[in-house]
């Protein structure tokens, strides 16, 4: 995909969220950070991003995230090569969540726009490509005042297809565990 185009996805998919969130419902704000680890990756890195979503008096609701996780390939091969690695993703998830006023466990799940990259001062090891996949997993958010709470949240990623590099290098199936905390305001 296009440098383009990202803004143009991004657009529609907060449009989407905006027109998806029922008359009523809370809009709820999250900051985050936290580890990714297993799978693919050879240690826990860390992950930081934002999310918003949308949850009613009921059971159901909607979100979309954005997260990133630096050196996501950890230490290469090739010493002084690669110049930078990591992952990049954006979210959008449904969300069955416990109707409670200050406490809400959720579960959540859906697709994920996963955005490899790593750059090579010798252009040897090219990957920039967006894949998708899926994320599930779920949390709770934890509300100690009307406005303002604590969220934790548990979730698996992984691409529906393999990674390939520039030189045509199967680096096979991107997949991680990961946990986040953050600081929640509801509107």
């Amino acid at each position: 995909m296009s440098r383009l185009r990202y803004p143009v996805v991004l657009a529609l998919f907060f449009t989407s969220i905006l027109a998806c969130g029922p008359a009523g419902a809370e809009v709820i704000l999250t900051p985050f950070a936290g580890k990714a680890w297993g799978g693919t990756l050879d240690s826990s890195r860390t992950t930081y991003g934002g999310s918003i979503g949308f949850l009613g008096g009921g059971v159901f609701g909607f979100e979309g995230e954005f997260a990133y996780v630096k050196d996501f390939f950890g230490a290469l091969e090739i010493p002084d090569a690669v110049t930078s690695n990591k992952v990049q993703s954006l979210s959008g998830n449904m969300m069955v969540a416990i109707p409670a006023a200050s406490v809400r466990l959720y579960g959540s799940g859906g697709l994920s726009l996963l955005r490899p990259a790593l750059s090579s001062r010798t252009g040897f090891v090219v990957v920039d490509e967006d894949k998708i996949g899926f994320n599930v997993g779920g949390g709770l958010l934890l509300f100690f005042s009307q406005h303002v709470g604590l969220r934790g949240d548990l979730r698996y990623f992984r691409t529906f297809s393999d990674v390939q590099s520039g030189n045509q290098v199967t680096l096979g199936t991107l997949d991680y565990w990961r946990g986040i905390g953050g600081l929640t305001f509801k509107f």
